[in-house]
């Protein structure tokens, strides 16, 4: 799916087991970044200072956080 206001870009993380995305808002700015949570054992969001979102965005980094999952659950 393509995503509408946002854009995910992977960052190189040689060494590490998990994968990190930086999160940027396609008019201009970042946004956050996607990473592993060891606690819930998922990849979560971890948003930026004083940014702020619509119910858009909002649906857009859910299901790219699904689709993270997912791909992480393949890959094991």
């Amino acid at each position: 799916m393509m995503a509408t206001f946002i854009d995910y870009r992977e960052l190189n993380n040689p060494g590490r087991k998990t994968r990190i995305w930086e999160i940027e808002a396609k008019a201009g700015g970042f946004l956050g970044r996607v990473q592993w949570h060891a606690h819930w054992r998922c990849y979560a969001f971890f948003p930026a200072r004083d940014t702020l979102f619509e119910e858009t965005c909002l649906q857009e980094i859910s299901d790219f956080l699904r689709g993270a999952r997912i791909g992480h659950k393949a890959e094991l």
